[in-house]
């Protein structure tokens, strides 16, 4: 037998890779299973000259495109678990300059919540109003020179005048830093 150390290939898919292209065959009952387990990838170029491996996680590979996908996941869960929220009674509500309303929209459709997201009318908002839409959220949009107060000011003014209004407060939630603590982290 030839017991000599192979020479890794180049190009050689890690098995990272592998597990996330099973993971994405499988049919999941709901786009929460999907967020997370994102590949990482190592950055050869930049780390050459360091003792250290750079890795970069490939965030955008979540099914919302971001790594808010993760936070709006772990918020919803820990409500529901507590039992401080359920579809047929609750209404989602958060301020957000984009990628937590999005990731929080795209949550709140699969799993049946009717979702309302307060953000800042900036000369950018337009694609992330229209992905929050498109998940079916409603948008409202607040002055921009009230900045995130100004979202999350009316954000607490429509909790509180909505029938199962549940204000998700990704600022002050713990399973905020929690999805990073238990999921990102981890990985």
């Amino acid at each position: 037998m030839n017991f000599k150390k192979k020479k890794k290939k180049k190009h050689a898919m890690s098995t990272s890779i592998i597990k996330q292209s099973r993971r994405l065959l499988s049919i999941a009952s709901n786009v929460s299973e999907v967020v997370g387990g994102t590949p990482l990838v190592r950055l050869n170029r930049i780390s050459s000259k360091c003792k250290a491996s750079v890795l970069a996680k490939l965030e955008y590979m979540n099914p919302g495109g971001s790594l808010k996908d993760r936070i709006a996941v772990s918020m919803v869960n820990e409500a529901e678990e507590k039992g401080l929220i359920s579809p047929d009674r609750s209404v989602l509500i958060e301020a957000t300059s984009g990628n937590t309303g999005i990731g929080l929209a795209m949550v709140a459709a699969s799993r049946g919540y009717k979702c309302i997201i307060t953000m800042p009318r900036t000369p950018n908002v337009t694609e992330r109003y229209m992905l929050c839409r498109a998940y079916g959220a409603e948008v409202r949009l607040t002055d921009p020179a009230d900045g995130a107060a100004g979202s999350v000011r009316l954000a607490q003014e429509v909790a509180a005048s909505t029938p199962g209004g549940f204000l998700v407060s990704q600022f002050t939630n713990a399973a905020n830093p929690r999805a990073h603590v238990d999921g990102t982290g981890p990985e």
